[in-house]
């Protein structure tokens, strides 16, 4: 291992799958009491005998060794904050994090933990007062319904997320600097819904929350319900956080694993044709006719019905399309979002090869779009009229959308899709467009359009 400051970098694979095992244990050591073994993520990938399956739990710890942010979101009683503090607890100790609840009247001096009177009677420098705030310096956070945050408190979340922070004309860095890189792993809870007496969550805040989990669409199974009960019947679920054993503080091999991911686990050239595809979902023939370049719907008011009025021939149901107007009825992922997926893609890569030794080596396009639901969850543009077919059910609508994404990935010519744009002429992409009504494959070759 190389040394980066006090954090041992890691070297090799095998190294990593080692590390990962023992924060993987950790995590679920810590999580004994918060039962749901209902898969959040299974898929398939080549290479493995057997599906790849990952838990709730597992989810988190993707999203400490990536350190991205996660938001939980379901009905009040569901284990948010618990699940949500075992995880945190395992990883870096009972003391390792802070947690936080937001209440509706929340001063900012109580959200920052201002020393205020030490302020007043001149003993304290504005920076002295918040310094010892242990939010600016533990490496991971729960934030407690964040959605309940006052606007001034909402004016703090947002640089907090970002862990940079300025404060009456004081620059504050959030976390642990690691290499000239600031770690700080937050996980935020919210109750969603016209029954909770909650304020619209502000989408800068949703953005920024890397991975969402919504657990209300993770029911509990029967079978967990009857262990729930048991363990309940004998005091366990009501254990506290703070008893959370875990042999030490894994804040190093976090922040080790973190460090190492970029350079252990490469991107195939699939893996990218991937985003680079998905990155075209907004490709948009009518604007192209308009004579715009790059034609994209984000340059005009885009409404589903244009689509009809206009009789595209893109918005006919097609072999790939069956259910219609998949088209007019998504825009593409923003950059943040596309960034998002690529870092998260690495952790599932990682936690792939944890479970299935001779998997590939890297991120692969099963990677991706075995993540993406969880990265684009109320951040990818779906129209209502799509959202309407499932019910209003923003997650099914949002999976729907993505199996027919990717069913229009895998027809793709097997040189696009291995990121080869010059196994394919102009003439021949535009063939391919017009038979399969897939405007959004112009997207590899749009500096000729």
């Amino acid at each position: 291992m190389a040394t980066t400051g006090s954090v041992e970098k890691i070297e090799s694979v095998d190294e990593a799958i080692s590390v990962y095992d023992r924060l993987w244990n950790a995590a679920i050591n810590a999580t004994e009491s918060y039962v749901n073994n209902r898969p959040a993520i299974k898929y398939k990938c080549r290479g493995c005998p057997s599906d790849i399956v990952l838990l709730l739990k597992e989810i988190l710890l993707l999203g400490a060794i990536t350190c991205s942010d996660c938001l939980l979101t379901g009905k009040t009683g569901s284990g948010k904050t618990r699940l949500a503090g075992l995880v945190l607890a395992g990883l870096f100790g009972p003391d390792g994090f802070v947690n936080k609840t937001i209440t509706p009247a929340m001063e900012p001096s109580h959200f920052l933990d201002v020393d205020y009177s030490g302020i007043i009677k001149g003993d304290k420098s504005l920076k002295q007062a918040l310094e010892p705030s242990p939010m600016f310096n533990v490496p991971a956070m729960v934030l407690n319904e964040a959605n309940r945050a006052p606007a001034m408190v909402q004016n703090y979340l947002i640089p907090l997320l970002d862990r940079e922070m300025e404060i009456e004309g004081e620059h504050f860095s959030l976390g642990l600097k690691i290499d000239k890189r600031l770690y700080q792993y937050r996980i935020l809870t919210i109750n969603e819904g016209d029954s909770y007496a909650v304020t619209a969550m502000d989408q800068a805040l949703r953005d920024r929350s890397v991975i969402t989990v919504p657990l209300d669409a993770f029911y509990q199974g029967v079978d967990d319900c009857h262990v729930m009960l048991r363990q309940m019947e004998r005091g366990i679920e009501t254990t506290s956080i703070s008893t959370v054993e875990n042999e030490s503080d894994c804040t190093k091999e976090v922040l080790g694993l973190w460090l190492s991911l970029p350079e252990l686990i490469p991107v195939s050239a699939e893996a990218r044709s991937t985003l680079v595809y998905l990155s075209g979902l907004s490709y948009c023939h009518m604007v192209k006719e308009m004579g715009v370049n790059p034609p994209v719907k984000e340059i005009l008011l885009f409404d589903s019905g244009l689509c009809r009025k206009h009789n595209c021939q893109y918005a006919a149901s097609t072999h790939l399309n069956p259910e219609g107007n998949l088209c007019g009825a998504i825009q593409a992922p923003s950059q943040r979002s596309l960034r998002a997926m690529l870092l998260t893609a690495r952790g599932i890569a990682l936690a792939r090869m944890h479970k299935e030794k001779d998997s590939p080596p890297e991120v692969v396009p099963e990677d991706i779009w075995a993540i993406a639901p969880f990265v684009l969850y109320r951040k990818l543009g779906l129209s209502h009229e799509w959202l309407s077919r499932f019910g209003n059910a923003e997650w099914i609508g949002l999976r729907q959308a993505l199996k027919g994404v990717q069913k229009r990935w895998e027809s793709l010519p097997e040189g696009l899709r291995k990121g080869d744009i010059d196994s394919i002429s102009m003439d021949e992409l535009e063939e391919y467009s017009k038979r399969n009504c897939d405007f959004w494959v112009m997207r590899f070759k749009d500096t000729s359009l």
